[in-house]
């Protein structure tokens, strides 16, 4: 099954659960936010839910034991608290502008090179941020573009796009380990195109100070990505009105970023989030007195907005290899519906030209007229 079919499976599942934990404009502001000294930071919970405050939804058994960033535990608490300097953007500076690279609209990934013996012939190719360091150690498991062309199978010509969407768990090796090891140097020596911040989670059944948290997270991540001269896309995660308000605020107080990165395969997987989250985005950029970039994954059925509001769109999508490695070959003709059609391979047979082939079609297909909005199966 191909990646976005997996993710947005699971993260339906969990939808459902959570739904009257969705931010709500139209609702009453729960009663306890008026009284939270973060409520400028957060802006208050609007929910169907008839919870007091956010506090609520943290049911642990044992506070002392629990991983959220939540004042029941005041001694982690406040650590996280100093981990990050506060909840505010306002101690992040200002980063030398890098700028944005010209990229296509549609970027394949790639995660390893297994059943490949030639390298993929493509213009631009993106690689899991995950995928270039040890998680334990942090160290990078490449020092040189070459090296990694070679351990994944691109051509030497490719522009590099480094994507920082991935599970929790990485992202925590990222965050622990590897900026600890002093990772973020090396990767300038991968010659990448660009890089998007690392998209820690902004889940809906959590305290709210564990979605500053994470949103002050991805800022850092991005000053340091940024300030080593990294082209680097500012990942938006946003759960509120608020949240997108301060991601507005933090863009035009950081005139230097040139590209922002989002994703719609967890928070946005469901129709009704996912048509809310394009819609901020739209607003975003909009709003904004700069063209600005947006890197994507997933909500292939908002593209045509989101292709209106921004100055570019760059679509990144794994649905081609992993297709490939499950021996499925993309067949379109202009005008029909796409489809992915078993094929069968001997034994040991290379996946070379199945996974060409699918970038190629998949290139062509989302470059042609209207073919957004039949979608893909």
């Amino acid at each position: 099954m191909a990646e976005s079919q997996t993710l947005a499976s699971s993260e339906l599942s969990i939808g459902r659960k959570n739904r009257s934990l969705w931010y709500r404009p139209e609702q009453e502001e729960r009663l306890g936010c008026c009284i939270c000294s973060d409520h400028r930071l957060c802006g208050g919970l609007r929910l169907d839910s008839d919870l007091f405050d956010c506090v609520m939804v943290c049911d642990c058994a044992n506070a002392s034991t629990c991983s959220l960033v939540c004042p029941k535990n005041p001694e982690a608490f406040v650590g996280r608290i100093r981990e990050i300097n506060g909840f505010g953007f306002q101690d992040i500076t200002l980063s030398r502008a890098v700028g944005c690279p010209d990229l296509p609209s549609c970027v394949p990934l790639v995660y390893h090179r297994s059943r490949r013996t030639d390298s993929l012939d493509t213009d631009a190719i993106a690689v899991p941020l995950s995928r270039l360091f040890h998680g334990r150690s942090g160290l990078p498991h490449f020092t040189s573009k070459p090296a990694l062309e070679k351990a994944l199978g691109f051509s030497a010509n490719a522009r590099l796009v480094i994507t920082g969407v991935d599970h929790d768990q990485p992202l925590e090796n990222y965050w622990a380990n590897a900026r600890r090891a002093s990772f973020v140097e090396t990767l300038r020596s991968l010659n990448p195109s660009l890089v998007t911040t690392p998209n820690f989670s902004l889940f809906t059944d959590v305290p709210r100070w564990d979605n500053l948290y994470n949103m002050k997270r991805i800022a850092i991540c991005w000053y340091e990505l940024a300030e080593c001269g990294c082209p680097t896309a500012l990942h938006v995660n946003a759960r509120t009105d608020r949240d997108w308000e301060r991601w507005k605020e933090f863009l035009q107080a950081h005139r230097e970023i040139a590209a922002v990165a989002f994703e719609f395969k967890t928070g946005g997987a469901s129709v009704e989030r996912g048509r809310w989250h394009a819609r901020k985005l739209a607003q975003l950029a909009m709003n904004l007195d700069r063209p600005m970039q947006l890197v994507v994954r997933g909500g292939l059925a908002y593209l045509p907005e989101l292709r209106e509001a921004f100055s570019k769109t760059v679509f990144v999508t794994a649905d081609p290899f992993l297709k490939a490695t499950k021996r499925r070959k993309l067949v379109w003709t202009l005008g029909a519906k796409p489809k992915w059609v078993r094929v069968l391979t001997l034994d040991g047979q290379p996946l070379d030209e199945l996974l060409q082939h699918n970038v190629d079609t998949y290139r062509a297909m989302m470059t042609a007229s209207g073919i957004i909005m039949k979608g893909l199966p």
